[in-house]
């Protein structure tokens, strides 16, 4: 009997489940697990499919928490920040009164430190030495349609690649 597209998206869904109770690798058991499960169907194809879609919806969750994570950190570092801030001022504040920039509790003791950072003021004065250059990248899709057209690159060459399209 044929599966329907949710009892093909839950049984995907127990083979990742199987796979992230591996640590997310694959295994020589949870590969045999989803090829025996695969191999069991007349429409292969289909369960694959399942497997790709439910992978792919997942990697889509995983990219929102992702995100929803790092909004929260840069909320939580501007709050670090503001504070530091804060603290800082308050132990400039004691020195410029002619008091040692230091507080010391039965909790904690904090102190104010100076340290030198160097501030560009103008990159164009700044010598060649002390500039950091980034590695060379090649423009693949720029030295693509260039190879399509004709034109030999000297070190690079096309190869065949193949992906799927489902619909």
């Amino acid at each position: 009997m044929a599966m329907n597209t949710y009892e093909l998206l839950t049984a995907a869904g127990h083979i990742l489940g199987d796979i992230e109770d591996e640590n997310g690798e694959i295994t020589e058991a949870t590969l045999a697990g989803m090829d025996e499960w695969i191999d069991a169907a007349e429409d292969k194809l289909g369960r694959i499919r399942a497997v790709i879609t439910r992978t792919k919806n997942e990697q889509a969750l995983l990219r929102e928490e992702e995100k929803r994570l790092a909004d929260r950190r840069r909320r939580l570092d501007a709050v670090l920040h503001r504070v530091t801030d804060l603290a800082t001022s308050l132990l400039q504040a004691q020195e410029a009164l002619g008091n040692e920039p230091k507080v010391k509790t039965d909790t904690y003791t904090v102190s104010l430190s100076r340290n030198q950072r160097v501030h560009v003021d103008h990159l164009g004065a700044v010598a060649n030495d002390w500039l950091i250059h980034p590695e060379p990248k090649v423009d693949k899709a720029g030295a693509r349609k260039a190879m399509l057209a004709g034109e030999e690159i000297r070190g690079l060459s096309l190869q065949p690649s193949y992906s799927l399209r489902w619909k």
